[in-house]
């Protein structure tokens, strides 16, 4: 199963609520803490793709891929996701390959980018230890922005 989705292309791209979000989220992009990397900081970055919106039912769900190989975003640098409701229970989003939490700041602009509960869940098999890779799950306002790319142009395989 997977899930219903739309660019919002057209007119719908120049509706007011599209054009505040669109606005929140180039704000956040801008702030120094979002391109602080190690040593270094990244690149700014611009707009490059229409907005899209994902609906996900009840048992559905999006295969494991790379955001900078769907479609034509062959060079996508970056994808911001904003939670649009919440969900009773399962809903994550999964990196199957992080090894680490990110870095998580109070606020962007108005839209809830962590919570002490960002990685509630599941996160200790029997065993008692940590599963691979990282879960954030769904809360309403929650936005996450993950890097496709590094900061030398590279791949990031654990994105």
């Amino acid at each position: 199963p997977g899930s219903h989705g739309t660019f919002l292309t057209g007119r719908k791209e120049s509706e007011p609520v599209v054009l505040r979000v669109e606005e929140k989220i180039a704000q956040c992009l801008k702030k120094s803490e979002v391109l602080r990397f190690k040593s270094g900081h990244r690149k700014p970055l611009v707009k490059s793709e229409a907005l899209q919106v994902v609906r996900y039912q009840k048992g559905e769900f999006y295969n494991e891929h790379y955001d900078n190989k769907a479609g034509n975003a062959s060079h996508r640098a970056a994808t911001f996701m904003i939670y649009l409701s919440d969900v009773e229970q399962g809903g994550a989003t999964y990196f199957p390959r992080s090894s680490g939490r990110p870095g998580m700041s109070d606020d962007c602009n108005g839209m809830a980018s962590s919570s002490h509960d960002v990685f509630k869940g599941k996160f200790w098999n029997g065993s008692h230890r940590s599963p691979p890779g990282l879960r954030i799950y769904p809360k309403q306002g929650r936005a996450v922005l993950f890097w496709s790319r590094l900061v030398t142009g590279n791949e990031d395989m654990a994105s």
